[in-house]
């Protein structure tokens, strides 16, 4: 079986965000995307828009030191939606963050991510990280 394009463009914007890349990352979201980071913490919230969204990732890099690593462990998708598996590690002070999650995406017709969720393994260790 073939694995769906829209796997396999989450497969290449992973990729490119792991590579430090960050204009494809933010070229894969429309221009009125919104970023939903979930908890109560440093980086969670709504963010609208590719500006936004862009002031998110320098933000997180500012954050973790960039030391921030996302492992891809597993993609699934449709026409309309992707989810991505993955496990993070990331440093800040003394602290140590090493959890798995999910983020989902919804795409629009012009295979662009309209909305994406993060959904963390353990919402109170990132809110104790991000703190």
């Amino acid at each position: 079986m073939t694995e769906h394009p829209n796997a396999t463009k989450l497969k290449q914007v992973i990729a490119a965000f792991q590579a430090g890349d960050l204009e494809t990352l933010i070229d894969a979201y429309a221009e009125d995307a919104i970023y939903r980071v979930a908890g109560d913490n440093a980086i969670s919230g709504s963010y609208q828009g590719r500006d936004a969204i862009r002031d998110f990732f320098i933000r997180l890099g500012e954050v973790t030191g960039g030391t921030m690593r996302l492992e891809l462990h597993d993609t699934l998708a449709d026409d309309h939606h992707a989810v991505m598996f993955w496990r993070v590690t990331a440093e800040r002070g003394d602290a140590s963050i090493d959890a798995n999650g999910a983020m989902a995406f919804r795409i629009d017709d012009d295979g662009k991510y309209s909305e994406s969720w993060f959904l963390y393994s353990d919402q109170r260790a990132y809110d104790a990280f991000y703190a």
